[in-house]
Order: structure tokens, then C-alpha cells, then sequence
């Protein structure tokens, strides 16, 4: 049986880092959320039947009736690199804890909005770590559908909005 200890220091340092988790946890849980994907104006396709919003579901899950394999350009990318999003955050440091003082929440999830788009275009330059390989297509000859014109890989973006 494990027994818990509670351990009280009333150290200086022990109040101000209480203070820092108090402040994180009404700012996590705040009225700001980070959106990331295809939003709004970036989702416009002009030369197609499909937006770039439509072609993101598409790939992320797939079609049977279009014979299309899903190739998850965003959950995937996110949830493999959550270490390197992770560490991209606390390397800017500095400016989280510039937000901090002047208050600015919003700052602290642009930053995390950055770092899981540097995730996702990182599966693109990689072809989705090795995952999205594809056939050539009989119709174009191409190989890359997520990657061929580059269009829906710029439509990516995050967006920090209240809740």
C-alpha cells in the first residue's frame, strides 16, 4: 500500500510557483482556443469542384467510394510529434513569460497553434513520415495527392478565438 505525504513548504519560491499554476490553469482553461487546419478563406480552391476544407476530410479519413486511402495529414502529425511540439513550445519561453506578465493569454496559444502547423508541414516534407504512399495516378501520372500542387498544403493554418 502506497501512503501519500503531503509535504507544506512556505517558501517564497513554493508561493510564487503556486501562483505560476494557478495563473496556467486559468489561462489553459480560459476563454481562448487554438483551431488548426484548413480555416476559413484558406480553404477557397478557385480551379476545382472541391474546397481545400473538403479535400482535407477526404484524406483524413479517406473515401471508399472515391477509392481514396485515408492519409491523416492532421491528427496523425499532431499526435506523432507531440514531443517536438511540446519542446517547440518551452523553447520560447521567453515569450510565454512576456505573455505572462502583460497578460496577453492569447500569445501562449499562438505559440502552440505554431507548433502543431511546423508538425503538420513537416509530414508534408516527409510524404507523412513514410505513411501517405500512393500509387501514381492513371489519370495525371501523379504520386503525391496531398503535396502535387502545394495548394492544400498552404492552406494549413492555425487560429487562436475565444471559446
Amino acid at each position: 500500500m502506497t501512503q501519500i505525504t503531503e509535504v507544506r513548504d512556505d517558501s517564497e519560491l513554493q508561493k510564487e510557483f503556486d501562483k505560476v499554476l494557478k495563473k496556467l490553469s486559468k489561462v489553459l482553461n480560459g476563454p481562448y482556443i487554438t483551431k488548426i487546419g484548413v480555416l476559413g478563406s484558406s480553404s477557397s480552391r478557385p480551379e476545382s469542384d472541391i474546397d481545400n476544407a473538403g479535400l482535407g476530410l477526404v484524406h483524413e479519413f479517406g473515401s471508399l467510394k472515391r477509392n481514396i486511402p485515408p492519409r491523416s495529414w492532421l491528427r496523425m502529425p499532431i499526435i506523432n510529434r507531440i514531443k517536438m511540439i511540446l519542446q517547440a513550445v518551452s523553447n520560447k519561453q521567453r515569450s510565454i513569460e512576456h505573455a505572462f506578465q502583460i497578460g496577453d493569454d492569447q500569445a501562449i496559444f499562438e505559440i502552440l497553434g505554431l507548433a502543431c502547423e511546423s508538425a503538420i508541414q513537416e509530414a508534408f516534407d516527409t510524404n507523412g513520415f513514410g505513411s501517405w504512399q500512393a500509387k501514381k495516378d492513371p489519370k495525371d501520372g501523379k504520386t503525391s495527392p496531398l503535396i502535387d500542387t502545394g495548394e492544400f498544403r498552404q492552406s494549413v493554418i492555425s487560429s487562436v478565438q475565444r471559446k
